[in-house]
This record gives structure tokens, C-alpha cells and sequence, in this order.
């Protein structure tokens, strides 16, 4: 999966790719590449397994629900590499998403409140 930071990958169940390089993947089940995965974004309701021959995970954002798997993770040159296990990202999103919906929502509650006092004084 050649991103060129530009399209995404969905799936409702699994991925399963030679590698991924500047790519966004999200699926709700597992994600498996079978090289490297560099500098992507990349985010697995259960398990993301880098394995072959070099097994590489240099760069991005790696999210996953119960293990992330692979024989080298990050790099000496500091490149940063984050990773996150144990939350769903998938159910990350949509707390986040109703937070936010939330907050919007109490404040147009708020200003409405605003202009329904004002109108009863007139």
C-alpha cells in the first residue's frame, strides 16, 4: 500500500498487505503486513502483525486493540514511532466524535437559552 499520504484503507474485517509506506489503514479487525510498515498511520480493532523478512515498523501511528507484533520497532535516527495498545481505535473515535458532538450540541443549547431570555423580556 503506496499511500503517498493521500488515501485511506477501510475494511470491516481484516487487511492483509505486502507493506504499507505513507499509508492511512483502519480495519476493524486484523491488519497484517508482510515487510514494513513505514511512516503510516495504521489502526486495527484487534491485532497488527509485521512480520517477513525484515519485520520493520519505522515512523507513523500504529493503534491496535489487543497486540501489535513485529521484529523491529522505530530506529537510531529518532524518527518517531508511536504506538498504542489496549483501547479500540475504532471505539476511540466514536467516544471522541460524541464528545465533541456533545460539547457543540450544549453549546447551541447555551445560546439558545440566551435568545429565548431575551425574547421573553421583550
Amino acid at each position: 500500500i503506496q499511500g503517498m499520504g493521500r488515501g485511506t484503507v477501510k475494511a470491516s474485517e481484516n487487511v492483509e498487505a505486502a507493506y504499507a509506506e505513507n499509508a492511512d489503514i483502519e480495519a476493524e479487525g486484523n491488519i497484517y503486513i508482510h515487510d514494513a510498515a513505514l511512516h503510516s498511520n495504521i489502526r486495527a480493532g484487534k491485532k497488527i502483525v509485521v512480520s517477513g523478512k525484515r519485520g520493520l515498523v519505522n515512523g507513523g501511528y500504529l493503534a491496535a486493540g489487543e497486540e501489535i507484533q513485529a521484529a523491529t520497532i522505530g530506529n537510531p535516527m529518532n524518527v518517531v514511532t508511536r504506538l498504542v495498545v489496549g483501547v479500540n481505535p475504532m471505539l476511540q473515535k466514536k467516544y471522541q466524535d460524541a464528545c465533541k458532538e456533545y460539547k457543540e450540541s450544549k453549546q447551541r443549547l447555551d445560546q439558545l437559552m440566551k435568545t429565548l431570555n431575551t425574547l421573553e423580556k421583550i
